[in-house]
């Protein structure tokens, strides 16, 4: 995809060496997800099953969430395109919950519809208690907390 190979190193290292925090909350048909690793730190906010376009640094960036099974909160899919240097790119994240919750899975498909190159990566993590901390900042995105 013509992702160089020190940055991928890069990301590996950090989240070996640093702990990572994904906190998913989900309020009616809003979605948030918070970020804490060591090279990201950010929050995105979605409606479930709506378009979200936002600026990129290439051109528009197109963005939908939906949840796995409709009605069911063990998964999500975020579609994403976009244009890029490299061409235009199609980012399908399949995100499911396993092992009774106790796992939290990931599989990104990665394609570059310019080109036809395509990747996939698969991780998973175990689940951990959501800090305090991480839980004062979702209810605040989702504008829960007074």
């Amino acid at each position: 995809m013509n992702v160089a190979d020190l940055a991928i190193e890069a990301q590996m290292k950090a989240e070996q060496d640093h702990e990572s925090r994904n906190v998913f909350a989900i309020e009616g048909t809003k979605l948030v997800i918070h970020k804490r690793t060591k090279i990201n730190h950010f929050t995105q906010i979605y409606e479930l099953d709506k378009e979200k376009i936002t600026d990129g640094r290439s051109g528009p960036k197109h963005c939908m969430v939906s949840l796995r099974n409709p009605g069911c909160l063990d998964g999500l899919v975020l579609t994403t395109s976009m244009p890029t240097a490299q061409g235009q790119m199609h980012l399908v994240e399949t995100r499911q919950l396993l092992d009774k919750g106790h796992v939290h899975a990931q599989e990104l498909h990665l394609s570059n519809l310019t080109t036809g190159a395509r990747c996939v990566t698969k991780r998973t993590w175990v689940r951990v208690a959501v800090t305090p901390l991480d839980q004062e900042s979702v209810l605040q995105e989702m504008n829960l907390q007074p």
